[in-house]
């Protein structure tokens, strides 16, 4: 995830005014990810993945607007398809 996590990062770097990656992990095929990513509007996205085994994705978000009031959130658990 860090690796495309950056990419997206380059991608729009022009609304992008700051992030901090607070947790990368993997062991095997299972690894966590916790990012923060303000920009320029001064809204703040908090993001954070799970992938358990390399079967099992995890996922949150949290995005709030410069008044720190919630604009939206969203969990899941998706199995992944084995190959």
């Amino acid at each position: 995830m860090s690796l495309e996590f950056h990419k997206i990062i380059k991608q729009y770097e022009d609304i992008i005014s700051s992030y901090q990656i607070s947790q990368f992990e993997q062991a095997g095929s299972s690894s966590r990810f916790r990012a923060a990513i303000e920009f320029t509007d001064g809204s703040i996205l908090h993001i954070r993945e799970t992938v358990i085994t390399g079967i099992k994705r995890k996922y949150a978000y949290h995005w709030q607007d410069k008044n720190k009031v919630s604009i939206g959130e969203q969990s899941a658990l998706i199995t992944l398809a084995t190959i």
